[in-house]
């Protein structure tokens, strides 16, 4: 009689691991899915009275890069790459108003990269270029040459 309670949990066990494998076979439009992850219901048009999931979150103080410092726009050998001319833009947002005003401000023989946050700069570097290294909330906090 004691040999029927492993063959009882074994099976138990199996039946919990299948369930564990069955996925939903049902599917969603990419609207659906849209409207799911943006937080809306599915099925419900997104509309302007929608309100927003997300917070717009301000930027934190600026923090100017020391004059003289690795990557500074005033750092030895960056006007290479024109960097002095668009140091202005250093703690501005990175809108595309902004974008259009450094690559007249550095010349039009001058390459302009925009590297958000998590790019590598090593890709492909160019002495001449002005890499413009944005920050995660979207404010241009160095200018470097590469």
């Amino acid at each position: 009689m004691k040999n029927w309670l492993p063959m009882l949990s074994l099976t138990l066990v199996a039946g919990m691991l299948a369930a564990c494998g069955q996925s939903e076979t049902k599917s969603e439009s990419a609207e659906d899915y849209a409207a799911r992850v943006g937080g809306l219901q599915s099925g419900a048009p997104a509309s302007a009275s929608a309100a927003p999931t997300a917070t717009t979150q301000a930027a934190p103080p600026a923090t100017p890069v020391p004059p003289g410092t690795r990557g500074s726009a005033l750092a030895a050998g960056s006007e290479r790459c024109n960097a002095p001319a668009a140091a202005a833009f250093v703690n501005q947002p990175d809108t595309p108003e902004t974008r259009s005003a450094i690559a007249e401000a550095v010349g039009g023989g001058t390459p302009v990269r925009f590297m958000p946050p998590g790019t590598s700069g090593q890709i492909g570097s160019q002495s001449s270029r002005l890499n413009v290294m944005v920050d995660y909330t979207g404010v241009i906090r160095d200018l470097r040459c590469g």
